[in-house]
């Protein structure tokens, strides 16, 4: 039933939202590839961000990213974690975390139910409307929100 409430994925929009993101941080980072589907190289800079997406669960007002073990049980092999989440009025938004705050906010996140991959969890909290991480509610969600794609108008 679950299944039902959350966006269905699109595993080329959401190839499409990763390019556009690694395009938007050339001008800073310079050219761009991809190491594999969510690992974005800046070969100029030496910089590698792990992009991963969310689409926005209805049911339970939250997304969730799952981290690969690859990328969690040794040293963390990036410089930055973005996660790219679906806005709930349409549109894309990205938290762009440094490897020290990824690494915080990974050590306290739990396993998915087969005990693999690390689920961070972001949920808009009925007291007060604001999204928080479940595991890190410290961490400023909304301050550290940037825009990717702008929300669709509402008629």
């Amino acid at each position: 039933m679950a299944a039902l409430n959350r966006n269905s994925r699109f595993p080329e929009l959401e190839k499409t939202i990763r390019v556009y993101f690694a395009t938007s941080l050339k001008p800073e980072l310079g050219e761009f590839n991809f190491e594999d589907e969510t690992l974005i190289m800046f070969p100029e800079s030496g910089k590698k961000i792990l992009c991963i997406y969310s689409s926005f669960n209805k049911q339970y007002s939250k997304w969730f990213w799952g981290i690969p073990p690859k990328y969690w049980k040794r040293e963390i092999p990036f410089n930055y974690l973005s996660l790219i989440f679906e806005n709930k009025i349409g549109g894309f938004s990205y938290l762009l975390l440094s490897a020290k705050e990824a690494h915080r906010l990974i050590k306290f996140c739990g396993t998915d139910k087969k005990g693999h991959n690390k689920k961070i969890n972001m949920r808009i909290y009925q007291s007060d409307g604001v999204p928080r991480f479940q595991d890190d509610k410290r961490f400023d969600v909304i301050k550290r929100t940037k825009r990717l794609y702008p929300a669709k108008k509402e008629n």
